[in-house]
């Protein structure tokens, strides 16, 4: 008779395991580490997390029923397909950005130069007295 060994893992359980053993998996959350743990769900047979976890931080809800999966189990093809998802609408809407960025770095070098010409031209002290003074 084979027992079934299922770890389901909520916000406060310590993994004890992998590069990041003595964490907890609250803390990965908070140190935007999401990625590994839907990696842990996906990749790891015996090891599954809360609904809460899963729903409100690997937004699986809004991915869809199908990339649920049956524990204990593992399913690297859905994994890939949700980070393909993820990636799509993290990097949507992202070029107009990239594009002001670059425009205000082009802007910041013109007003450099502006103040290098400025900088080229040193008026005597004598000529700056005379211009305030009118003459």
């Amino acid at each position: 008779m084979d027992v079934i060994l299922l770890r389901k893992l909520s916000y406060k359980s310590v993994l004890n395991f992998g590069k990041h053993a003595e964490m907890s998996v609250q803390q990965l959350i908070d140190l935007s580490n999401v990625n590994y743990l839907i990696w842990i769900y996906y990749n790891m047979e015996g090891i599954t997390f809360i609904d809460d976890i899963l729903i409100n931080d690997f937004h699986l809800n809004l991915a869809g029923e199908k990339y649920y999966i049956k524990k204990p189990g593992v399913n690297d093809e859905l994994f890939s397909e949700l980070m393909e998802i993820k990636n799509k609408k993290c990097f949507h809407g992202v070029e107009g950005k990239i594009k002001k960025i670059k425009t205000k770095s082009r802007n910041m070098a013109k007003l450099n130069n502006k103040e290098k010409r400025r900088e080229l031209f040193y008026y005597q002290k004598g000529y700056l007295q005379s211009k305030n003074h009118g003459h």
